[in-house]
């Protein structure tokens, strides 16, 4: 047997994408030629699929940031175009133990991130797949480009599709074959917050929509206050306690979460191809979670890996100033902005400050 042994990433954003604990991390990096998309998380390693040399996942190339991340990514959609997509191009296959489903009547709640990069000029097939879950009309989840980027879920019936949708014009623009992003990276991030009903979709750090966080919460029901905000998307509804869709199907793979590319729909079958919603372009660091990301935890990611500065965030909670801030970091403090800077033993987030009577300075340094 062979063992293959993956070392824990030391670079500020993959060490800042686990301390908030996804349940599975693709970083899209191995080496080319190489069959699995490793899990730097659970171990629900996936495989490159292809039927077509010319249109293999491509990988080895740059990531979506070398400044800050020297690791590579994965092209996707080799040859393909909306008028004649690739087909069976996909990371996925094996990666069957991920699951967000819930019954009728209870709530669920995920969130997924990439980094994508489109190719100017290009068109996107309608439904490009970025992550999914599930075949067309039977999904669990996709987060794909739709005429603008979008992340859409199922409830429990299969029935509810509810959307969080950017414009067309945001990120890219449309055109008579269909929507071109603007050869840009971007980082995605889809939330599933059904105890509140909101369906999130938040794109280089910021929630799509109007700017409608307080105190680092999106309020319920946020959806009512995106209409007619067409200049950069919406977000949606998911009724609370509607569940989500499970995938039962074992056909062509599609209880798998799918990385590049989906089935379109139960008429795609072998040996026609099944896969035929590939996203034309370089995905990189795919993340999972199990819970809601928060507004500050999603803008601390891409802070992090733009190398923007990190929020730390003061504010008075039953009279104290309290500290608060989202990414892998340590808390350090000075008596003057000049230092010494010494760490706050045991200090996290949120951290009620005791000292009174004394002025103090606070900074955090990121691993």
């Amino acid at each position: 047997s062979t063992l293959t042994v993956i070392p824990t990433p030391t670079g500020t954003y993959p060490v800042t994408v686990l301390h908030d604990h996804p349940v599975a991390y693709y970083r899209l990096d191995e080496a080319v030629g190489s069959p699995s998309g490793y899990d730097y998380v659970g171990g629900n390693d996936g495989q490159y699929v292809t039927k077509n040399a010319n249109q293999l996942p491509l990988l080895g190339v740059p990531g979506y940031n070398t400044n800050f991340d020297p690791d590579t990514a994965c092209k996707f959609g080799i040859g393909g175009t909306a008028a004649a997509p690739s087909v069976d191009n996909y990371l996925g296959g094996s990666i069957t133990n991920i699951s967000f489903a819930k019954p009728n009547g209870q709530s669920g709640a995920f969130s997924l991130e990439a980094w994508v990069n489109g190719p100017a000029g290009v068109s996107q097939i309608g439904g490009a797949c970025i992550v999914a879950k599930g075949q067309g009309g039977a999904e669990q989840f996709s987060m794909d480009a739709n005429n603008g980027f979008r992340f859409y879920v199922r409830n429990a019936a299969s029935a509810t599709l509810v959307n969080a949708q950017g414009s067309s014009s945001f990120c890219g623009t449309p055109n008579a074959g269909g929507w071109q992003m603007d050869g840009k990276w971007h980082h995605l991030v889809g939330v599933c917050d059904q105890v509140n009903s909101n369906l999130l979709l938040y794109v280089d750090g910021q929630l799509i929509g109007p700017n409608v966080i307080t105190n680092g919460v999106v309020p319920k029901l946020v959806y009512a206050l995106d209409l007619g905000v067409a200049s950069s998307g919406t977000n949606g509804v998911i009724a609370t306690g509607a569940g989500i869709n499970e995938t039962t199907i074992t056909i062509n793979n599609e209880n798998s979460v799918v990385i590049g590319n989906r089935n379109k729909n139960s008429g795609h079958v072998e040996p026609t191809g099944a896969y035929r919603l590939p996203f034309i372009g370089t995905i990189d660091e795919v993340a999972l979670y199990d819970y809601p990301l928060t507004p500050a935890q999603v803008f601390g990611h891409y802070a992090v890996a733009q190398g923007l500065p990190i929020p730390l965030t003061l504010q008075m909670t039953n009279g104290s100033p309290v500290l608060t801030w989202t990414t892998a970091s340590v808390l350090q403090s000075a008596t003057s902005v000049n230092g010494p800077w010494a760490t706050v033993v045991g200090a996290t987030s949120p951290y009620t400050i005791t000292t009174v009577g004394t002025q103090q300075f606070y900074r955090l340094k990121v691993h």
